[in-house]
């Protein structure tokens, strides 16, 4: 194997036998396997990858599609066939299935963002510091139900700032 290096770069490992190298900067080398010639470029910046997740790290927020009409700031649950509907903490057929807070708003049949954990910043949230509880229609609330379900949705820490961690519910007597 002969080498000739005309700058300092940083050589990787090659699983394959080399016989040559000429390098003749240090974003170019021309290499030689066997019978064949590879020559090595460094790479420009490629094209913008696909838009990741909405939603925060960790994959706690998530697409589905609305039933019905849907704000974003509303409780909702999911049905087995991944609609979503808003949930109310009177509604005992769907309170189990309790998936998330809308992040995003949708007309039936579109997609629409849940985020099921995490820290919720919105300016349309309006809240004090303290615990938030599961409303009428899906909305958020400050004041715990008196009949129903108890469902606490998280806590918010500023006006615009909710900690979603959804606890398990609890009915209520009636």
């Amino acid at each position: 194997m002969t080498a000739v290096i005309e700058k300092r770069v940083t050589a990787l490992p090659c699983a394959e036998k080399v016989n040559t190298a000429v390098v003749t900067e240090t974003v170019t080398a021309a290499v030689q396997l066997d019978k064949t010639v590879a020559v090595v470029v460094a790479g420009t910046q490629g094209p913008v990858g696909p838009r990741g997740q909405p939603g925060p790290a960790g994959g706690s927020a998530f697409i589905r599609i609305a039933g019905e009409p849907i704000s974003a700031l509303r409780a909702v649950y999911e049905l087995p066939s991944g609609a979503v509907h808003p949930l109310s903490a009177d509604d005992a057929e769907h309170i189990d299935l309790l998936a998330g807070i809308t992040i995003t708003s949708a007309s039936a049949g579109q997609e629409i963002t849940v985020q099921r954990a995490g820290p919720l910043d919105a300016s349309g949230l309006n809240l004090q510091p303290g615990r938030v509880w599961l409303g009428t229609d899906g909305a958020l609330t400050q004041t715990p139900p008196e009949s129903g379900f108890d469902t606490l949705l998280g806590y918010a820490t500023a006006e615009q700032r909710l900690y979603i961690d959804i606890s398990e519910t609890i009915q209520l007597e009636q």
